[in-house]
C-alpha cells in the first residue's frame, strides 16, 4: 500500500536530507520506494518497499535484516504502524537512540560519524 500522505513523504525527505549526504545508504521500512531516487540515496536493502515481493518471500524479513547488518543505513525511517521485534532488536543492537522531535519519533545512531537517524512516522 503506497503512502499518499504528502506530509509523511515531506517529513521523510526532510529527515533524510538533514541526517545524510547524497550517496549514503538509507532505508524506509514501509512504502515510499521513490524516496531513494528523489533524495539521491542508495537503499540499504534489496526490498526498496515492503510490497508483495517482500510479503510473498518467506525469508524476506531475515534477508532484509541481513542486508541492513551488512550495510547499516545512515537513516532508517519506520513507516509501518507496527515494526517487527527483529527490527527493534536491530536498532538496539546498533545503538540507535531515541530523540523526540516534532511530529515523528527520531532515533539517532550513536556510532556513526555525523548524524544518523531512525524515525517512526
Amino acid at each position: 500500500m503506497a503512502t499518499t500522505d504528502s506530509s509523511i513523504q515531506l517529513t521523510a525527505m526532510n529527515e533524510i536530507d538533514s541526517h545524510s549526504a547524497p550517496g549514503d545508504r538509507v532505508y524506509v521500512w514501509g512504502w515510499i520506494p521513490w524516496i531513494y531516487t528523489l533524495s539521491n540515496r542508495t537503499p540499504a536493502g534489496r526490498f526498496v518497499a515492503l510490497d508483495s515481493a517482500y510479503y510473498l518471500e518467506p525469508s524476506a524479513q531475515g534477508t532484509l535484516l541481513h542486508d541492513l547488518e551488512a550495510h547499516p543505513p545512515t537513516v532508517l525511517i519506520v513507516e509501518t504502524r507496527t515494526p517487527p521485534g527483529a527490527l527493534l532488536d536491530f536498532l538496539r543492537l546498533h545503538h540507535y537512540q531515541h530523540a523526540a522531535t516534532t511530529g515523528v519519533d527520531l532515533w539517532v545512531l550513536l556510532e556513526y560519524p555525523g548524524h544518523s537517524a531512525v524515525m517512526r512516522l
